[in-house]
């Protein structure tokens, strides 16, 4: 078989995106459009988490499948539905991960909190938090909270735009008997915290989703004491997993969130998959940026030095570009993971 290429694959997931708009021209078939999209997401997912290059002859095959399936589909000439409530853009992001960290049970949810340190020890960083003020912007439902609680630090702070998620780790905490953890509701365009409070902050996966990344990164150094240490992940651009996902985001962006909850609950997603599905397709902003531009911000905001994580868990990008140099032009810049130092 000859080699697929990347321009192959746009090709292919643009074929997707014409295949819906001509099938389903009213953006009526929710059911259609959560199942191929999900279906597509899940076999891309498997595939780059696999121990082994990314299976290019599958991927095309599936992508082709979805093409099939959905012209099968009879279209749907009319249909009504109760509009929704206006909503901000905060107030979306907030109210849609608040439902996915309540799909995780207390044993799922510690699990998680080892990624934490997980990642750390892959990449021989040696991360002393004891007696240490640690603070994880976007915390959810609190798991690397509970991780730096448990890594010693004197203070383990969470902060969340969602009311729902601080209420569900506020329980979680305590149900667990884990102390030392403190939460709290509020914005990183805004945060409710003193210049220099923190000897250690994490912000894993947050900042592209904020209506201002630049406002929300200097926010973020603000709080961070001089001699401190900040922790960032954020999307590196170039992976052709945004091209699959932009398609997807466009197909889903008629369907109610509500819906695709339903549907993927109903369908026995695992509470990860659920997870990561709705973040890439419904979450309303999402910024991808090179390292370069990223270090350039980091300067801007009085950062001196950094280290970058190179390595991760099987379903990082980075770690697929360690691991596989022949995945390179699928991968892009990869996920960006930065140890920040001033």
């Amino acid at each position: 078989m000859s080699e697929i290429s990347r321009e192959d694959f746009t090709k292919a997931i643009d074929a997707v995106g014409e295949a819906f708009a001509e099938a389903d021209p009213k953006g009526l078939a929710f059911g259609l459009r959560t199942h191929v999209t999900y279906g597509l997401y899940k076999q891309f997912d498997d595939l780059r988490g696999a121990q082994t290059p990314f299976d290019r002859g599958a991927f095309e095959a599936a992508l082709k499948l979805a093409c099939d399936q959905i012209r099968m589909h009879p279209k749907i000439e009319t249909a009504s539905m109760q509009p929704g409530a206006e909503e901000t853009t905060e107030s979306f992001t907030a109210d849609l991960y608040s439902r996915c960290w309540t799909y995780y049970s207390d044993e799922q949810f510690l699990e998680m909190a080892k990624l934490f340190t997980g990642r750390f020890d892959k990449n021989g960083v040696a991360l002393d938090l004891a007696g240490s003020k640690c603070i994880d912007l976007g915390c959810g439902s609190g798991r690397y909270v509970v991780a730096m609680a448990e890594l010693g630090a004197r203070e383990a702070h969470g902060l969340d735009l969602s009311d729902r998620a601080i209420e569900d780790a506020r329980a979680r905490t305590s149900r667990l008997g884990i102390e030392g953890c403190h939460f709290q509701q509020g914005s990183m365009l805004e945060l409710p915290y003193e210049d220099d409070s923190f000897d250690f902050v994490s912000c894993n996966g947050v900042i592209h989703h904020t209506t201002d990344p630049k406002k929300s990164l200097a926010e973020l150094a603000r709080i961070t004491r001089p001699d401190g240490i900040a922790y960032i992940m954020i999307y590196g651009s170039g992976e052709l997993w945004w091209d699959l996902t932009d398609m997807i985001r466009d197909v889903m962006a008629v369907v109610p969130r509500g819906y695709a909850f339903a549907a993927l609950d109903l369908m026995r997603v695992p509470p990860g998959k659920i997870f990561n599905y709705m973040d890439h397709m419904f979450v309303p902003c999402r910024e991808v940026i090179s390292h370069a531009e990223f270090q350039d911000r980091l300067k801007e905001v009085g950062f001196t030095s950094w280290e970058i994580m190179t390595r991760g868990e099987m379903i990082d990008s980075a770690e697929r570009k360690a691991l596989f140099p022949e995945d390179d032009d699928l991968v892009g810049e990869a996920d960006l993971r930065y140890i920040c130092r001033f």
